[in-house]
């Protein structure tokens, strides 16, 4: 009985993801944003060296380079690459967002949800196709970053063995999480708001703003009870945020985390559950 039942979950499973792909491949929005989103995040993440080399120009003064060189910084080497890529990749994943948003307003715009449940579909079934979707897009993102990082290590990396190659790599488990926590965050904007125009610029601005000044209000703010600066961590951006800490100032010899707390991946977990 088990295992028909997982056959069963399986089998549902590919058929809500089929109808919803059904739909998102008439969508010419699908496909420009889902491949300026593949161009960005392969131009970015590979662009260090460009960047690095930029910047060594830049210090290039009288035809002499000055004491520190920033082509020296190991951006690429493995098992760096991975906290590196996925903090980069991370900041990019509201493009993804936008192709929620627009494949859930269209529907509910032009009235097509209605003829899906006409045509069989509960709308816990029309649900659980948007979030089919959504693990896919973010799968798909986990698998390019890891491309990208993998290519870009291989070349660049001084180390390239398989323990150095496969260390670290619980950053590309903890991305997936961030983009599928993100991108379900959208799913509901659009379902709340489910108009795509307002729905996208609301999301822009809580992401770029809203949350951004009301943590660091809650945390800056001494007038305030210490309750706030507590909770401040828990805001859905914040808390994403959070999960791949900033790796670059290990450049320039200064702290920060290279790994993922359990704390950080506890709150965005129950922030998903609920």
């Amino acid at each position: 009985r088990r295992t028909i039942f997982r056959n069963f979950i399986s089998i549902k499973m590919i058929r809500l993801f089929l109808i919803e792909w059904i739909k998102l491949r008439k969508y010419r929005a699908f496909y420009i944003l889902t491949g300026l989103y593949f161009l960005v995040v392969g131009f970015v993440c590979s662009g260090g060296v460009i960047f690095l080399n930029y910047l060594s120009g830049l210090n290039t003064k009288n035809g002499k380079v000055s004491d520190i060189d920033p082509r020296i910084l190991p951006i690429y080497e493995f098992p760096d690459v991975w906290q590196n890529i996925t903090f980069v990749a991370a900041r990019l994943k509201i493009i993804l967002a936008f192709i929620v948003i627009i494949s859930l307003t269209n529907e509910i715009t032009y009235k097509t949800f209605r003829q899906n449940i006409i045509d069989g579909l509960n709308r816990v079934e029309f649900m659980f196709s948007k979030i089919y979707m959504i693990i896919v897009l973010a799968l798909a993102n986990t698998l390019l970053v890891f491309l990208v990082g993998l290519v870009n290590g291989l070349f660049l990396s001084h180390d390239i063995s398989v323990g150095a190659i496969f260390s670290n790599m619980q950053f590309l488990g903890a991305f997936f999480l961030n983009v599928f926590t993100f991108l379900i965050f959208a799913f509901l904007i659009g379902l709340l708001i489910k108009r795509t125009g307002i729905a996208i610029v609301f999301l822009g601005i809580y992401v770029t703003f809203l949350e951004p000044i009301a943590t660091l209000i809650f945390t800056e703010a001494h007038e305030l009870p210490t309750i706030f600066s507590k909770i401040a961590p828990y805001f859905p951006m914040k808390a994403l945020r959070d999960m791949i800490s900033n790796p670059f100032p290990k450049y320039f010899f200064q702290e920060m985390q290279d790994y993922i707390a359990f704390s950080n991946m506890a709150i965005v977990s129950c922030q998903l559950l609920i």
